[in-house]
């Protein structure tokens, strides 16, 4: 724990960009006291200048989807291989596992908890992709504009 201001807080988060944002979310959600700290005039960090979309493999190999389990596989494998291919030698695999692994997950957090939108789940694909998985928000705006917007007011009703 730190003292801040004379009040005890939990945690420290470094940085407002996404990554910044959805922890202390996840630490208020349950129960703690955050102080987030950035270093910019105002909250986004980075996440607020990303303007492409957000990639993520769509739907779920589960009976009944939308998505067979051969197409979620064949995404899987597509996001993985490009990514690893755009990183080059400074790639770390495990990492981009996760990423590859976990980003449905991901993308269903910020739809059931921010309440954000993907264009219809029509994803684009840009390059050095080998299948579209770049989503955009269905409001329109950019991508890093969207996550800021939708995460500020959840926090904001944490405030004392």
């Amino acid at each position: 724990r730190v003292v801040v201001a004379e009040t005890m807080v939990d945690a420290v988060v470094v940085g407002t960009g996404l990554a910044g944002l959805v922890a202390a979310l996840e630490l208020l959600d349950r129960g703690g006291r955050v102080v987030l700290i950035e270093k910019q005039g105002s909250m986004g960090g980075n996440t607020i200048k990303a303007s492409s979309g957000i990639n993520f493999i769509s739907g779920t190999p589960t009976p009944g989807a939308a998505v067979d389990d051969d197409d979620y596989q064949r995404q899987k494998e597509s996001f993985l291989h490009d990514t690893l291919q755009s990183a080059g030698s400074r790639a770390t695999p495990e990492l981009i596992q996760l990423l590859v692994e976990q980003s449905a997950d991901g993308m269903e957090w910020l739809q059931s908890r921010a309440g954000l939108e993907w264009n219809n789940n029509k994803p684009s694909q840009l390059g050095g992709h080998s299948h579209a998985r770049t989503f955009r928000p269905a409001q329109g705006g950019t991508i890093g504009y969207a996550l800021v917007s939708a995460l500020k007011p959840l926090l904001e009703e944490y405030q004392t």
